[in-house]
């Protein structure tokens, strides 16, 4: 399990990185992350909501006339590989939560880890689209 927690904090602060200072919020999710450390249930929670405050960006942006039609697409395809991703991340915290053991921790963790590559995609469209590095 060790490999997995290492894993876990290099793709959450691959996360809080390509999220930078300009996703909303930012200081509310870098302080839920911290306080979801080493509890996978409270940390798939944590990027779900950041996925859902990440969207709701995107829909804000979609509908700006200046926002080029490529960043548009951008973002619909990102969404569209990252909600399957997010969509797995509460059936595991559930299982996770109702029976703990390594089975459990193995899948939640494997939904984590998924989940946090794609939501990354998601917020370098957003900020694509947004124009900020």
């Amino acid at each position: 399990m060790k490999l997995l927690a290492y894993s876990r904090a290099a793709l959450l602060g691959v996360l809080l990185a390509v999220s930078g200072v300009t996703v909303t919020g930012c200081t509310g999710t870098r302080a839920a992350y911290t306080a979801a450390d080493h509890q996978p249930d409270k940390l798939a929670y944590v990027l779900a909501e950041q996925y859902a405050s990440v969207l709701h960006e995107a829909a804000i942006l979609k509908e700006q006339p200046t926002t080029p039609p490529e960043a548009v697409a951008a973002m619909q395809k990102a969404d569209l590989a990252a909600q399957p991703a997010v969509d797995k991340l509460r059936p595991a915290a559930d299982a996770y939560v109702a029976v703990k053991n390594a089975q459990t921790q193995a899948e939640l963790q494997l939904a984590i880890d998924n989940a946090v590559r794609l939501i990354a995609d998601v917020i370098a469209a957003v900020k694509q689209a947004r124009g900020t590095p």
